[in-house]
């Protein structure tokens, strides 16, 4: 079973991305932070992340940055608000750091499930 590792601050978006994914049949991991992220990539070493891009403690960019140097070969996707230049400019930051693909919120679950199934290879 492939696990995924989902970190993301908005706790609804959390749990909706755990229930989708395990009713695909992944393992799920959630984490409110990058930090915590972080520290749940250590422990429980996901085949791939989806993180959020604004978060407190450790933004998206920075926890991908961070991620990237403990395991260069993660897979990530990369979420953001939809609609928000900020948004934008994140997503735009984190194709840059070579995620699988990134996604504007809101998604509909079929583009996150497609999104995974190819980071994943499936």
């Amino acid at each position: 079973m492939k696990r995924i590792l989902v970190i993301d601050d908005e706790p609804g978006i959390r749990n909706l991305l755990k229930e989708m994914l395990e009713i695909s049949g992944y393992e799920v991991l959630l984490a409110a932070n990058g930090s915590e992220g972080i520290a749940q990539f250590k422990t429980f070493q996901p085949d791939l992340i989806i993180t959020d891009m604004v978060m407190p403690e450790k933004n998206g960019i920075e926890a991908i940055m961070e991620l990237k140097k403990i395991s260069p070969g993660s897979k990530i996707i990369a979420i953001s608000g939809g609609g928000h230049i900020a948004a934008e400019k994140y997503l735009m930051l984190a194709s840059a750091l070579n995620v699988e693909s990134t996604i504007s919120k809101p998604f509909e679950p079929d583009q996150i499930l497609a999104a995974v199934q190819s980071a994943l290879g499936e």
